[in-house]
């Protein structure tokens, strides 16, 4: 059971199968960065305009295929030539995180998986897997380097799947459903032991939200919750039951909390029994952990301002990295042209007030304590992040600039833990006094922050642009982090961080194609 909420509050979906904030760590998924259409998605029955990237024929983009078969890719109308494809050309990305092992893999134009990893050799997809509406799904295999083999997605309920719901408003679904992640569904060791993971149906069991008031389309997500985990020694059984959670002001979602989670012997036995108790506020939006007890011992949870949560009118309100700031939605529908201004790498040079992050907002619901079954309590402080280096996109790559001063940033990170006696505060700037760790010049000391590309509000909507690699990486990374005590010993974390290695020369050569319009409006109207 492991607390991921500290970051900062994300208002528009609260749902967690273990209580706002917390998740149950057992196993792991591949997540999916979707590039345009699904790779594994098909035009016929799903209402789309391209087949996905995995129906491009292999070797079919090279120099001299273009070259040569330059009229399947185009096609003419009254101002000309225009590229028309059938497929999609942009493969998704999909990462991948479990028991030690991540990375990342995307199929090449080659018909191959290229993947990024350390430890994981080979990647097999698994086709002919269903979910509703699309026959046609697929799960993944993952080999390591000593031979184990882990299964992905292949189980009913082990996929996270998104859209493709009747919503009470309208008579069809929106989208097809679509697999936003695949989680282990089976380990097989080199000595032939298996460990198997269950999951409950989820086809049935939707979160819905709303994204944004620019729309009246509700978003609809069936999440993945976990049944049993099988082995040699016994099972371990996770017991959830269906509850409903008002995240609308219009229809319940009534996805599943789990309520306790027993190990149990090959026989059948109980060996262990931890039970979760829960609570609500804001009128049902928010499901919180109060207690776990492990076999009779307690541990309690608090949570900062709960009576501060927002309710979907104002969950929308965020900043430019998706925390709550309390300010009303930015919508250029209600606004006007909220854009940021850019030059011609897209580097936006203005940001917009709405969309700042607040402290305050941010750590609303946030825990602040644990009380343990001993008596002794931790409490947790916060800040916001911030940042003293930003990315700029150049021609040649991005590079990090020293914008000469402390900036803010979304979301949170730890200014200080206490635990009895013992108090730990942490500052994470680029120099410090050994002699006098908790210096209060150190608030203007430069932070050690580096943010990998300022976010802003583009010209065509709402939608917030923040151009991070993978989907998941974070806003801001630290190159130095110092974790200092009260008789002034300390603990100096340095980490590698963009500023050690920049991204390569992205300079263009003759492999490179450009693409012209005879209708130059086509491209005037943008900023």
């Amino acid at each position: 059971l492991n607390y991921v909420g500290g970051g900062g509050l994300r208002a528009i979906n609260p749902y967690s199968s273990a209580g706002m904030g917390w998740r149950i760590s057992a196993g792991g998924a591949i997540t999916r960065t979707k590039n345009g259409v699904c790779d594994e998605f098909t035009r016929l029955g799903n209402g789309l305009t391209l087949d996905g990237f995995f129906s491009l024929a292999p070797n079919t983009v090279t120099n001299s295929y273009v070259r040569n078969s330059v009229n399947s890719y185009t096609a003419h109308n009254a101002l000309g030539q225009y590229f028309s494809p059938t497929t999609e050309y942009s493969p998704d990305i999909f990462s991948f995180s479990f028991l030690g092992y991540s990375g990342y893999f995307l199929m090449g134009y080659d018909g191959l998986f290229k993947i990024q990893s350390q430890d994981i050799v080979s990647v097999e997809k698994i086709n002919g897997i269903s979910w509703p509406g699309n026959g046609n799904g697929i799960g993944f295999k993952l080999t390591a380097n000593d031979g184990t083999m882990f299964t992905f997605g292949i189980n009913t309920g082990s996929m996270e799947l998104s859209g493709g719901i009747a919503q009470p408003y309208y008579p069809n679904p929106q989208t097809p459903y679509q697999c936003d992640a695949w989680y282990l569904t089976e380990i097989l060791s080199t000595n032939g032991r298996i460990i198997s993971f269950n999951y409950q149906s989820n086809a049935s069991t939707f979160v819905r939200y709303i994204g944004s008031t620019e729309t009246s389309d509700l978003s609809a997500n069936c999440p993945v919750v976990l049944d049993n985990i099988g082995f040699n020694g016994g099972t371990v059984v996770f017991n959830s039951a269906v509850v409903t959670q008002n995240i609308l002001n219009g229809p319940p979602s009534y996805p599943r909390l789990i309520n306790n989670i027993t190990l149990r012997d090959p026989d059948n036995k109980v060996i262990s029994n931890t039970a979760f108790t829960y609570s609500l506020s804001a009128s049902n939006r928010y499901y919180f952990l109060d207690t776990v007890t492990i076999d009779n011992k307690t541990y309690s949870f608090e949570y900062y301002n709960r009576s501060g949560l927002p309710n979907e009118s104002n969950a929308l309100g965020t900043d430019y990295w998706g925390f709550y700031n309390g300010s009303a939605e930015v919508t250029l529908l209600g606004t006007g042209n909220v854009s940021s201004f850019w030059d011609m790498y897209l580097n936006p040079t203005v940001t917009y007030p709405a969309r700042m992050p607040s402290l305050e907002c941010a750590k609303r619901g946030i825990l602040t304590s644990i009380t343990y079954p001993t008596g002794g309590m931790e409490t947790y402080e916060y800040e916001l992040n911030t940042y003293s280096h930003k990315g700029l996109q150049t021609l040649g790559g991005i590079y990090y600039s020293d914008i000469g001063s402390n900036q803010l940033a979304g979301g949170l990170r730890i200014s200080k833990i206490t635990l009895g006696n013992m108090v730990k505060k942490y500052r994470y700037v680029t120099y410090f006094d050994p002699n006098n760790p908790d210096a209060a010049s150190y608030a203007g000391a430069p932070s050690s922050g580096i943010l990998y590309r300022l976010p802003g509000v583009p010209y065509f909507g709402r939608s917030v642009l923040n151009a991070t690699c993978i989907d998941g990486e974070p806003a801001v990374v630290y190159s130095k982090v110092i974790e200092f005590l009260a008789d002034k010993s300390y603990t100096e974390y340095t980490m590698r961080s963009p500023l050690d290695k920049p991204d390569g020369d992205n300079t263009q050569n003759s492999n490179y194609y450009s693409v012209w319009s005879s209708n130059s409006s086509v491209f005037s109207n943008y900023p």
